[in-house]
């Protein structure tokens, strides 16, 4: 599943923004409007676009918003107390190190891990 803001262009009229989730149903991909953003200011439509996309807001004056950290739930809760439970942690790593954090994250989250040096 993603969000993504669409942009639906209209004939007489300005074009319509919208903030929809996408997700695959076998062939089919479905989309759900979470948010209407037309009559919104065209900064603030950037700013959220920026975000959804990359997770960071450069706004006119310089300065920067950037998403740090978000806490797992759900799904991802669950596989990491397994994991902690069984003790995965310390056949990855004996150290607590960030590399073995995104390892943990992208294990539960079911995406490929990118570590850096």
């Amino acid at each position: 599943m993603s969000f993504r803001v669409d942009t639906i262009p209209n004939r007489n009229f300005p074009p319509t923004v919208l903030l929809r989730r996408h997700w695959r149903e076998g062939r089919r991909v479905r989309k759900e409007t979470v948010a209407n953003f037309t009559r919104r200011a065209e900064w603030l439509v950037e700013g959220i676009r920026s975000l959804v996309g990359a997770g960071v807001f450069r706004p006119e004056g310089g300065g920067t918003l950037e998403i740090r950290r978000s806490l797992p739930h759900g799904q991802a809760t669950a596989i990491l107390g397994t994991m902690k439970g069984l003790g995965f942690e310390r056949i990855l790593s004996r150290e607590d190190n960030r590399n073995r954090h995104l390892v943990l994250a992208a294990i539960a989250r079911g995406r490929r891990a990118v570590v850096y040096r």
